[in-house]
C-alpha cells in the first residue's frame, strides 16, 4: 500500500445516485456472501447501508472535495450519541444534519438520516451504529488504508480517453483488503459507460463507444470479490468499446460468486480458454461443449467348423470428443479454445520464457523488478487538517440554501426542529421494550419527535395489531404509528394475517 498511488472512491461520485452504488460495492465485498438474507440480518444490513449513504451524502452535499473521504465517514459515525442515558435532544451529528436540512429540506442525505433516526434511541440505535462501525471502521481506521484513500491520484476518467495502463495488484494469498479493487472496477465501468453515452450525445449518433478501446485483463478474478452488476456489464460492454477477460481457477469459483447469474457471464463471453484442471464441474462443461464424434465399429465373425465361413458388420455410434477423464489427463502444454461460430480446437500454450522480451522482465532478472518512485508517507498533520468541522467549531461553514428550497420550506424545517428539541428536553427517550409492537411504538412515539398520536392512542393501536396477529416490518410499523388515530385504525382494518418474511426482530 505504501508503493501505490492513492485511490479515493469519493473522487468519482458526481451525483447523489452514485452514492448507493459506491456504498453497496464496498459493503458487499467487506461482508462477503451471507448465509441468510432475512430476519435480523436483513434489518441490520439495510440500516447500516442507509446510515452510510446518509453520511456519505452529507459529505458530498456540504464538503469541499478534499474533505470527502472515508476517514471523515468514520469520524461522523463516531459522533452519534445513542446511549440510554442521553441527556440532550441533539448530538453533534444531529446538528450537522439539521443545518443541512434548513438549507435543503429535500436533501438526499437528510432523507436517509431521518430513516435511521426513526428507529429511535436505545438498543436498536446502538446496534445500528455498532454493526456499521464493525463493518466499516475496522478498515478505515487503519493508518495504511486511511493514507491510501484520503485523496485520489489515479484519474480513472483518463481511461477510455487516452492510451494508458492501470495495474491493480492485489495479494494472492489474502483477500482482506481486495474490496477496494472491486470498488475501483465498479466505478471504472460506470465512468466508461458515461463517457460512451456522452460521446453519443455530443456526436448526435447512436454509437456509445469510448474514444480509446479499453481491455480489462482480470487475473484471479475470484479474489477481488463481487463486482456489482457484472453479468449485466458483460452483456452490454462490447458496444461501449470495452472488453474483459475474466480468469478463474475453475467454474466453481464463478458459481460461488454469482449464484444463478454465472451462466449469464459465461454465455456472454465469445471466447473460453481452458488451460487444464481437474474440477469435476469444469471438465464436465468442457466435455459437453466439445460435443460428440461419430465412430464406426466393425465386427468380424468367423465360423470354425466343417463348413467354415463368417460375416462382417459395421455399426455407427457416438462418443464424446474428449471424455472427462481425457480432459483431466490432458498434457500441461496443451489448452482447449472455444470461439463463437468456430469449431473448438486444441492448441499449444505459449512458453513465456521464449518470448523475445522475456529477458527484460523481473522473472528473468531481479535487476529488472520495477520499484515505484513514490512512497506514500503518512502525514497525520495533513490528514488531521482535512477532518470534518463540527457546528460552532472554527472553520465550520454552514450549508448554503439551495435554489429549489423555498423560504417557506426552510421556515417549516426550523419550526419542526424546534418542536423536536422541546419534546426531547421534556422527556428522555426510553429504550424500546421487548415485543415488536413495543419497539415500533417506542420508535415513533418516544424518539424525541413531535408525535401525532398520544401514548394512549399508540397503546390502543398496538393492542389492535397484536389482537389481529399482524406482523409488521420496521418501516411499515413506524409509518402506521406516525398516522392519526383514525387513519391508523383504517389501515389496520385492511391488514390481516401473519407474514414471517416481514419479521425483523
Amino acid at each position: 500500500m505504501e508503493e501505490s498511488q492513492r485511490y479515493n472512491p469519493f473522487a468519482y461520485v458526481y451525483e447523489d445516485s452514485d452514492i448507493p452504488i459506491m456504498v453497496d460495492a464496498l459493503i458487499s465485498n467487506i461482508e462477503g456472501p451471507k448465509k441468510g438474507s432475512g430476519g435480523d440480518n436483513k434489518f441490520w444490513d439495510e440500516t447500516s447501508r442507509t446510515l452510510l449513504i446518509a453520511i456519505c451524502g452529507y459529505l458530498f452535499e456540504t464538503q469541499p472535495p478534499e474533505r470527502r473521504n472515508f476517514n471523515n465517514v468514520v469520524k461522523l459515525i463516531d459522533l452519534m450519541d445513542v446511549s440510554d442515558d442521553r441527556k440532550v435532544a441533539e448530538d453533534e451529528l444531529d446538528k450537522l444534519f439539521n443545518d443541512l436540512e434548513q438549507a435543503n429540506p429535500s436533501s438526499y442525505a437528510v432523507s436517509n438520516y431521518k430513516v435511521i433516526k426513526s428507529a429511535g434511541t436505545g438498543k436498536t440505535a446502538q446496534n445500528i451504529v455498532i454493526s456499521t462501525l464493525a463493518i466499516f471502521a475496522r478498515f478505515f481506521k487503519l493508518d495504511k488504508i486511511a493514507n491510501l484513500t484520503y485523496r485520489d491520484e489515479l484519474h480513472l476518467e483518463e481511461i477510455g480517453q487516452k492510451k494508458c495502463a492501470l495495474f491493480i495488484v492485489t495479494p494472492q494469498g489474502d483477500n482482506t483488503y481486495n474490496f477496494l479493487a472491486s470498488e475501483l472496477y465498479t466505478q471504472l465501468f460506470r465512468i466508461l459507460y458515461r463517457q460512451g453515452e456522452e460521446n453519443a450525445r455530443r456526436r448526435n449518433t447512436t454509437s456509445v463507444a469510448v474514444d480509446v478501446p479499453v481491455r480489462c485483463l482480470i487475473d484471479e478474478a475470484a479474489n477481488i470479490g463481487t463486482i456489482p452488476y457484472l453479468p449485466e456489464k458483460v452483456s452490454t460492454m462490447r458496444k461501449y468499446g470495452i472488453s474483459i477477460a475474466l480468469i478463474y481457477q475453475n467454474q466453481a469459483q464463478v458459481k460461488a460468486l454469482f449464484k444463478d447469474d454465472w451462466e449469464t457471464i459465461v454465455g456472454n463471453c465469445d471466447t473460453m480458454l481452458f488451460l487444464g484442471g481437474i474440477d469435476a464441474s469444469t471438465v464436465k462443461t468442457v466435455s459437453e461443449r466439445l460435443g460428440k464424434e461419430t465412430i464406426n465399429t466393425r465386427n468380424n465373425t468367423v465360423n470354425k467348423g466343417n463348413r467354415g465361413g463368417g460375416s462382417t458388420s459395421t455399426q455407427t455410434s457416438g462418443r464424446e470428443l474428449m471424455t472427462t477423464t481425457e480432459i483431466e489427463q490432458m498434457r500441461n502444454d496443451h489448452c482447449i479454445v472455444f470461439i463463437r461460430s468456430l469449431k473448438p480446437f486444441c492448441d499449444w500454450k505459449y512458453p513465456l520464457e521464449e518470448h523475445p522480451n522475456f529477458k527484460y522482465s523481473g522473472d528473468a532478472d531481479e535487476m529488472n523488478v520495477y520499484h515505484p518512485a513514490w512512497h506514500l508517507t503518512l502525514d497525520r498533520k495533513k490528514m488531521a487538517s482535512l477532518n470534518i468541522k463540527l457546528v460552532g467549531e472554527k472553520g465550520y461553514q454552514k450549508p448554503v440554501a439551495v435554489d429549489w428550497a423555498t423560504e417557506e420550506e426552510r421556515e417549516s424545517v426550523i419550526r419542526d426542529q424546534a418542536r423536536r428539541r422541546a419534546a426531547g428536553s421534556q422527556q428522555t427517550p426510553q429504550p424500546p421494550a421487548g415485543s415488536t409492537m413495543q419497539r415500533l411504538t417506542g420508535a415513533s412515539c418516544t424518539n424525541g419527535q413531535q408525535a401525532i398520536m398520544t401514548q394512549e392512542e399508540c397503546e390502543r393501536i398496538r393492542n389492535m395489531i397484536e389482537e389481529k396477529k399482524i406482523n409488521l416490518g420496521l418501516h411499515e410499523g413506524i409509518k402506521i404509528f406516525n398516522l392519526s388515530l383514525a387513519d391508523a385504525e383504517h389501515v389496520i382494518e385492511l391488514k390481516d394475517g401473519f407474514a414471517p418474511d416481514l419479521e425483523y426482530f
